[in-house]
């Protein structure tokens, strides 16, 4: 009621200042638009749906890259862990050993993959060492150059863009993979979309079909 009376006269002043001289009329139409526009009940401004699907648009990109970083962040501390590990085997075999004759995993026969049963389940001993996992593979994610491995015990994630062999990432992602493969490379984990969850992430540096 009160919010209706002073539109009332807030008009009539507009009005007789309107009547006065027309050169005012385009300042005295903006001045009642934005008294109707701050008046309850009154409808939004041309223009605000687009500016609310420009910011919904903003919030998708935010969440997006968000996403991008913190893959960027746990590849690279994939990345300082496999420095770290083949440094600390070339000062053993002098300078001479190259990451994929690294040692295999604790428990782990070298040359022998491990079922992802047994990964998950010593999962907490091996994280940070390099592993051999044979897996059927699920979905391809070309756009990230990731895929997932499946099994009982849940998924691993498997970054294979940084392979040495590019023919090896060309036929991943252009292709539809129903075969187990056997996948190499240091194993990290991150946190999961569920409280005191991890997910599993091996940065790949050998794929075999």
């Amino acid at each position: 009621m009160v919010a209706t009376v002073a539109v009332k006269k807030t008009w009539e002043s507009v009005k007789g200042a309107f009547l006065k001289g027309p050169g005012r009329a385009g300042l005295l139409t903006a001045m009642l638009l934005a008294i109707l526009w701050l008046t309850p009940g009154c409808p939004p401004p041309p223009g605000a749906e687009d500016l609310k699907k420009e910011v919904e648009a903003l919030k998708s990109e935010v969440a997006t890259l968000k996403e991008k970083v913190n893959q960027v962040e746990a590849s690279q501390k994939v990345l300082l862990e496999m420095i770290k590990v083949k440094a600390a085997a070339q000062g053993a075999a002098g300078g001479g050993t190259e990451l994929p004759g690294m040692p295999a995993a604790p428990g782990q026969p070298a040359g022998t993959p491990m079922t992802l049963d047994e990964l998950f389940k010593t999962k907490d001993q091996l994280l940070g060492t390099r592993v051999t996992v044979r897996g059927l593979p699920g979905p391809v994610m070309m756009h990230k150059k990731t895929l997932f491995l499946g099994g009982p015990g849940g998924m691993v994630e498997v970054i294979y863009g940084n392979l040495a062999d590019k023919r090896q990432v060309e036929r991943i992602t252009s292709q539809a993979i129903d075969t187990p493969i056997t996948v190499s490379g240091i194993l990290s984990a991150t946190p999961g979309q569920a409280k005191n969850q991890v997910r599993l992430m091996i940065m790949a540096d050998s794929v075999e079909f």
